[in-house]
Order: C-alpha cells, then structure tokens, then sequence
C-alpha cells in the first residue's frame, strides 16, 4: 500500500467518523459536538494504530478505573481529548491524519484493519475560519460559576502582556471571543477557530485555579503543551509501560502550529506542562525530566512563566513598540510600557542590568563563591533572592544538605509558592529547579559561573539548608 493510498482512505475515513454516543458527549455543547466527533475520532484511530505498533502491553495491568480515578479528579487529563484538553477543528485533525498516513505506511500498518468492527456515520463536513490571531481586546463571556477566578487570570495575562480582553455581559453574534463555561472537562481549541462567533473554553470544578484557566486560555490564544515539543525526547524520558491504555496518544510529538515556539528552549517550568504523571496507570509517573533537578517542576500549573510571557509578546507584541530599546540578562521590551524591560526575577532597572535592592531579612544577597563551603540557612516564612557569582569560567556545586516542610502537592510536584527554586543553567529566563519535600541530598552543578536561588517559603515550619563552593573538575 502506498502513502498516496493510504491517505486517500484515511480522509474517506474521516468523513465517517466514528461516533458511540458516549455519556460524555451529552454534557458538551452542541455547538461543540461535531468538533468533540471529530476530537474522539482521532483519539480512537491514533489508539488503534498504537496498538499496532506496541500492542496492549498494559491493557491488562490498567486498574486505574477500579480505583476509580476519575476525569472530575484530573480534569486535565480526559481521556475524550486530544492530549487531555484540547478540541481539535477539522483542519487540525487532517493535518494529523496526514502524519499518521505517513507514519503508518513507514511501518507497514494496514489502515484497513484498523477501522474494521467501526460503524459508518456520516458527519457533515464544517467550513471553519482559517486560525488567526486575535486582535484585541479579545471579548469574553463568563457563563459558569467562576467568574472571580476567570477574571483573575485574565488579568494575570494582561500585567505580563499586551494582550486584552473586555468582558461582556451577553454573548455577541457575529464576532469572535471567548465564552468560559462548565463542560465535562476542562478544555479549549488551539488557536481562534471562529471569526463570527464565540468559541468555548470549559472551566469546570477542578479547574477553577489561576493556573488552570491561563493553561487554557494559553491555549487559546495559540500555545501548545511543552512535552508534545517535537525536540522534547532531548529533555524528557516517556515510560510508555506507565500509561494507561489507549492513552498513549497523549504524548505524541504532533504539533499543532508551530508559530509560538520561536526558537525559544524547552521549559520545563511552562504553565503548558503536564505532571509527571499524567496519564499513567494508578497514578504511576510516565515521564521524568531528563536533568533529574527538575523531577518535581514539570506539571506545576503556577500560571505563566516568564517565559510563557515572553513567548506570547513575541507573537502578538512585536509590533507595540515602535522605538525598540535593548533589554539584556534575558529581558525584554516591556509592550506595557515601552521604554522599559520586563526583567527575569533577580535583575532590576530599566534594561535589566541591575540587582535588586537589598531586602530587609533577607540577609546578604550576593555570595562569591570560592573552593571554600559556605552556607544558606532558610527557616520561617521568607521570600528572599540571592545570587551566587563564581569566577569568570568556573562553575558552582550546590548541596541541598537539609529539607524540612516544603511539602509537595496533590499532584506529586513542588508549589511553587512554598519551594526553593535553584536557577543552575546558563539561561536564567528558563525556570529554575523547584526543590521541595523528599529531594534531600540533592547535588547541583551549575553551567556557568552564575546562579540563582530563590527561597519561597509559606510556612513557620519550613527548613533548608544549602551549602555551595566551587566545583573541582579534577
């Protein structure tokens, strides 16, 4: 069979897609049931082609459902969606049907035997706006329960970008925006898909957090998931036996749109990044960062980062600033307020090249590191910034010698708000490793001569101890 075959029969396929009048489908909307088709048709060809290739070698270890862990529990992660969150248009969906056909011919897949046992039903085909950007402001309407929470982080992506949005109180005809209700999960489209009409974004209970929303509306406005990155076997370890069957697919390298990466480095820290153990059986962990430092990062959902930030001014604010100023140490032209930078935490000023004031109870901020040890101590409540500056072309060995408190959350990953954050790469505008509860005796090299901490304690109880010198190479 060749690719040419194959994908004339797959978009036959497509045009009769397979839809089993799931219980789910009732609470979707129905202006988003012929998407939602489309979304479960792709799921189930993308499963079956799985097991294809690997087989069901976890199909009979998966008692994840006897256990009873439910999509209401991780409304991120429903099986019903692409990737667990996400409702794919047609155009969206041909283009991965397209990569499958390639894929699958590669292999030697008979697509035939795929679809065999499915039953025909036609779906008529919808004629959808090309995506595009948004232009702003961007109207939105709340039609759930979270409204407070919904408007907070909006405003959240506001203060960090150019991009706005304006409420409505009814939901307009005839232009596109943003309507927030309570579906079955949490999920939106990538990207504006309309240019006539609202478009969904569900937030329902167990997803009304600030991180939540903004993973959602990111997605909206055109991001993606960090660890479906075509470039992300380089930083992270997928262990495929974890995964629930037929949820493989989730971790698939198929991107959507390849617009809002720019080049820009993995992060591992992104708002756009599952858990580590996301999809997995019985809450098993099915992926794990490759730099070990960053095992309770992934997946924290803390809302954006600096990074996710500068990602989206670089798409949608280049062209705000008509004088463009030079920011440095990783910062950026402020779209806000154009004669300034917006500065990576740890630097100041109007383009980034100071430190920050001294902060009282803080004690000294700035450590220069010899082959002696010298130490941090952390305890009680403090929110404290300090810098550790080796010789130009030497690099630093951090030990975190002592940890109490600092718990981890229910999703197996450090709060952000309650954690130490280490930034030992050369890149200070990545986020640096979260360390928290159980990483005791953990050892760090530094990839320059320059690092970050960055103590972020909540509790009384909270203790920490880190010693730091100069790492011998010898």
């Amino acid at each position: 069979m060749t690719k040419n075959i194959i994908i004339i029969f797959l978009c036959i396929l497509f045009l009769t897609i397979v839809l089993s009048s799931p219980a789910n489908e009732v609470n979707v909307p129905v202006e988003d049931r012929a998407n939602f088709g489309i979304t479960k048709f792709i799921q189930n060809l993308l499963g079956k082609v799985q097991n294809f290739l690997f087989g069901n070698w976890n199909k009979n270890n998966d008692t994840s459902n006897k256990n009873n862990i439910t999509s209401a529990e991780k409304p991120m992660e429903n099986n019903d969606f692409f990737q667990g969150d996400i409702l794919l248009t047609e155009k969206q969906a041909d283009k991965i049907v397209d990569k499958v056909a390639v894929e699958a011919a590669e292999e030697g897949i008979d697509l035939y035997k795929v679809s065999e046992n499915d039953t025909d039903v036609r779906l008529k085909r919808k004629i959808l706006a090309s995506r595009s950007n948004w232009q702003f402001p961007i109207k939105f309407y709340i039609a759930n329960r979270n409204g407070a929470i919904i408007r907070k982080a909006l405003k959240g992506i506001e203060k960090k970008t150019c991009v706005r949005f304006e409420e409505t109180y009814f939901e307009p005809r005839g232009r596109p925006g943003l309507k927030f209700m309570n579906g079955v999960a949490c999920y939106s489209f990538v990207g504006r898909i309309y240019n006539d009409k609202f478009q969904d974004v569900s937030i329902p209970a167990g997803c009304d957090t600030i991180g939540k929303v903004q993973h959602e509306v990111m997605h909206a406005l055109g991001s993606e998931h960090e660890q479906c990155r075509t470039d992300r076997d380089d930083y992270i370890t997928i262990f495929k036996g974890n995964v629930k069957h037929g949820m493989l697919v989730n971790y698939d390298k198929i991107p959507l749109n390849d617009s809002l990466t720019y080049g820009a480095k993995y992060e591992y820290g992104s708002n756009m990044h599952y858990r580590s153990r996301a999809f997995g059986i019985n809450d098993l962990i099915t992926m794990l960062p490759k730099n070990g430092a960053y095992n309770k990062t992934i997946g924290t959902l803390a809302g954006l980062t600096f990074l996710d930030a500068k990602l989206l001014n670089l798409h949608y604010c280049s062209k705000k600033c008509e004088t463009k100023i030079k920011c440095y140490n990783g910062g950026y032209q402020n779209p806000n307020k154009c004669g300034t930078c917006k500065c990576v935490k740890g630097y100041s000023g109007s383009k980034c090249t100071e430190f920050p004031p001294y902060k009282k109870g803080c004690g000294e901020q700035i450590y220069f590191i010899t082959q002696t040890n010298q130490t941090l101590t952390f305890n009680d409540k403090k929110n404290c910034l300090y810098h550790l500056k080796a010789p130009h072309g030497e690099r630093i060995k951090i030990n975190i010698d002592y940890m109490f408190g600092f718990f981890v959350n229910e999703r197996f990953t450090c709060d952000k708000k309650d954690s130490v954050e280490v930034k030992f790469l050369k890149d200070k505008v990545l986020t640096g490793a979260l360390i928290c509860q159980g990483m005791s005796n953990l050892e760090i090299h530094t990839e320059n001569d320059h690092a970050i901490i960055h103590l972020r304690s909540a509790e009384d109880f909270n203790k920490m101890n880190i010693t730091f010198s100069l790492l011998s190479l010898k």
